[in-house]
């Protein structure tokens, strides 16, 4: 969500555009008071270009995912995290069906290095908090 303020009793939201219907507008260089945004590239893009100095908020939330429909799909879980569902599926096999302490014990270190990577890369892809300085 981002929300432009003029002054200190003036503020309204943004409508978020998708980057790919926003860039062709972007090299058109048509100035005023911008009515919606597009952040990729770790860059904020704002429609029409600002002809003045604005006070924006940015608050971006996490990226919310939709519900597995069928596992023919290719939703992000099966693509990005299916070393992680299959190292805990070991884990449970191994704890809890063969009763086996030490095969428990090495899936379950698969498991939480499987999340440690997952959750690096995550905060790699998604790294908000060093957007690149655009010059209007």
């Amino acid at each position: 969500m981002c929300y432009l303020s003029s002054d200190q009793h003036h503020k309204f939201a943004l409508e978020c555009k998708d980057h790919v219907s926003l860039e062709p507008l972007l090299s058109s260089e048509q100035q005023g008071t911008p009515v919606c945004y597009s952040y990729f590239d770790r860059k904020l893009h704002l429609y029409p270009t600002p002809d003045r100095a604005y006070q924006i908020q940015l608050i971006l939330s996490p990226l919310r995912l939709s519900e597995i429909e069928s596992v023919d799909e290719e939703h992000p879980w099966f693509v990005h995290a299916f070393d992680l569902i299959k190292a805990r599926a070991k884990y449970e096999l191994y704890k809890n069906i063969l009763k086996d302490p030490d095969c428990a014990t090495a899936a379950y270190n698969d498991f939480n290095e499987q999340l440690h990577e997952l959750r690096a890369e995550t905060s790699q892809r998604h790294n908000v908090t060093r957007i690149i300085p655009t010059d209007f």
